[in-house]
């Protein structure tokens, strides 16, 4: 039995969505309280919690043309890729909770970002990983 299917695809679609803005808040605070190494920890420590949940949202379990890695690995990468490459930015710059260049930024990020690199990561797994085949 598979808790995500294509009957109830919007758990997918709603998951991911929250795990994404819940990855984006812990960002926020974790770089406005917590600097250099201890920052990292956080963060990863919240990305080392969000692999177990892209691995329930997905729905394709029951899928034969996906092989496992697909979801063990390709879930994962789907996923938490555009959060982690922000924090990853942000902490590099060294910025603080700017609340004018989030008020950009973020909505970027979210409305551009995530979908083209989902966009870029199925063709990806299908063409050169061959993970997913027709």
């Amino acid at each position: 039995m598979v808790w995500v299917s294509g009957d109830n695809l919007w758990v997918c679609y709603v998951g991911s969505i929250s795990l994404i803005l819940g990855l984006y808040a812990v960002k926020a605070v974790t770089l406005r309280f917590l600097r250099g190494a201890a920052a990292g920890m956080a963060f990863l420590v919240a990305i080392a919690l969000c692999v177990p949940v892209t691995w329930a949202l997905s729905p394709d379990w029951d899928n034969k043309h996906l092989l496992r890695i697909g979801i063990y690995v390709g879930s994962p990468i789907a996923t938490l890729t555009v959060p982690c490459a922000s924090f990853l930015f942000d902490s590099a710059r060294g910025s603080r909770s700017q609340f004018d260049v989030w008020l950009w930024r973020l909505p970027l990020e979210l409305f551009l970002g995530v979908p083209a690199w989902l966009f870029f990561w199925v063709y990806f797994e299908l063409l050169v990983l061959g993970w997913i085949w027709i």
